[in-house]
């Protein structure tokens, strides 16, 4: 017992917590043979109830949850294919409802699942029953700069009702922004790992298919791939939410390595543009891009 370590830094917690980061299995035996020794110690009672504490059983897949996303997914991929099989021009549809199909869906996973009250939903749906009619309402011109100004801004409405849904009733609450910022990190990083695999997936698949002769290209494109685009992100918000319950801190850690090479090229972007001089002011294109 004297070659214990834990028995000799009892009175030093710091020690203790030292020798346990340094020695976790030496720590768990000496512990034992500790406890034996000094049954009547708070100290070693406490680490005992530390590392002994069973840990968390896994977090349960919501099955009507999952069915949801599995719906909610058909459903965006039929409204993504309706020019396909309906007398509708693509330049005119996609750029109204492309934006509404991708964040109707995530808002509608939210107000599914979020105890939302009934008030805040109902002007949650009421703003995107609006957006849609708008859309519907504006007149087939696709060169006008108004049409256009009006389309790059609707995404931004609707994430502003994404992040309502997404808030719930903590919606005034600082934090619950700024969680909603995590969010919409999180979910692009996904996503952006889902097509990647979709893209893996894809060539594989074409591949084996090329083999034997089968030419499924066309087909395989113009359904599997476009559901999959339309599905990535309700896929990687039920990923973020339901699987990881909003604890990844994958969006923080990649924002830490680029913000520094993010202020680097906007800051060598300024004075590029002074040594140009080129103001965003004095031509629209240029503030669209810019914004």
């Amino acid at each position: 017992m004297s070659n214990n370590e834990i028995i000799k830094l009892l009175d030093k917690p710091v020690e203790l917590e030292r020798l346990y980061r340094s020695h976790p299995k030496q720590f768990i035996s000496w512990l034992a043979e500790a406890s034996l020794a000094h049954p009547e110690s708070e100290i070693l009672r406490v680490w005992n109830a530390r590392i002994n504490y069973p840990a968390p059983k896994p977090h349960s897949t919501n099955h009507a949850r999952l069915l949801f996303i599995i719906v909610i997914s058909f459903v965006s991929w039929v409204l993504v294919k309706l020019p396909a099989y309906l007398p509708i021009s693509n330049n005119w549809y996609y750029p109204r409802f492309l934006p509404l199909i991708v964040f109707g869906s995530l808002i509608a996973y939210f107000l599914s699942n979020a105890a939302t009250s009934i008030r805040q939903k109902r002007t949650i749906i009421a703003g995107v029953v609006l957006c849609l009619i708008l859309m519907m309402l504006l007149p087939d011109k696709p060169h006008s700069a108004s049409i256009i100004m009006s389309q790059i801004h609707m995404p931004l409405v609707l994430g502003s009702l994404l992040a309502l849904s997404y808030m719930s009733n903590e919606w005034k609450s600082p934090e619950a922004r700024l969680r909603y910022i995590r969010y919409v990190g999180e979910v692009i990083i996904y996503a952006t790992l889902i097509l990647i695999g979709g893209m893996v997936l894809t060539l594989i698949t074409l591949g084996l298919f090329q083999l034997i002769g089968i030419d499924i290209r066309k087909l395989y494109m113009n359904n599997v791939v476009i559901l999959g685009l339309v599905a990535s992100p309700i896929v990687a918000t039920y990923l973020y939410d339901a699987v990881l319950s909003r604890e990844s801190k994958l969006a923080t850690l990649i924002a830490n390595v680029f913000a520094p090479l993010f202020l680097i090229t906007v800051g060598v972007y300024l004075l590029a543009m002074l040594y140009a001089q080129k103001s965003p002011y004095s031509d629209r294109g240029f503030l669209i891009t810019f914004n």
